[in-house]
């Protein structure tokens, strides 16, 4: 593994992280305990205090599965996607920056607090980490065909199955 892969993976990780402490904050607030962690989605988190105080029937379940539980999901799925292509990190990125102007327009509507900073801070940090975490990916799942180590005839044969691939070895003189 070379660095690249390393610097990918880290990177990737973040959208684990988000997708954790979202999980722990809607889980705190279920418990009503008063506190939550900044490196978290923030639609969950706000729609996890709607539902729970300000909407009643069946419109809570229908916010809390659909925003909560919805949002979380994608990241997830951006999360596992990413191992296969860079492109589903740039999706959770995307996703990510929804969250943010979320919470701008939020902070926007009901007034802008000193408690807000520390959350905008946490937020442009890993959308930045998560858009460069997509740029690094797309160099090294985009590397020039000279880049990818060759492998030799017999061990490609070896390695496919017959019944998968109907292989055809030419000579080269041929």
């Amino acid at each position: 593994m070379n660095q690249e892969e390393k610097h990918y993976l880290s990177y990737r990780s973040f959208l684990l992280v988000i997708v954790l402490f979202s999980i722990i904050n809607v889980a705190l607030i279920n418990f009503k305990i008063d506190s939550s962690f900044y490196f978290s989605a923030f639609i969950p988190l706000i729609a996890s205090v709607y539902s729970k105080y300000y909407l009643t029937g069946a419109i809570q379940y229908i916010v809390f599965g659909f925003l909560v539980v919805g949002i979380i999901a994608l990241f997830l799925i951006c999360w596992f996607a990413s191992k296969k292509h860079y492109r589903w990190l740039l999706y959770g990125a995307y996703v990510y920056t929804i969250d943010t102007v979320f919470l701008c327009y939020y902070i926007f509507v009901t007034g802008f607090k000193s408690m807000w900073i520390l959350d905008i801070i946490f937020h442009v940090f890993m959308l930045g980490i998560l858009y460069w975490g997509a740029m690094v990916g797309k160099k090294e799942f985009m590397k020039p065909l000279e880049e990818i180590e060759p492998i030799e005839k017999e061990e490609a044969i070896d390695n496919a199955s017959n019944d998968e691939i109907d292989y055809q070895i030419l000579d080269e003189e041929e």
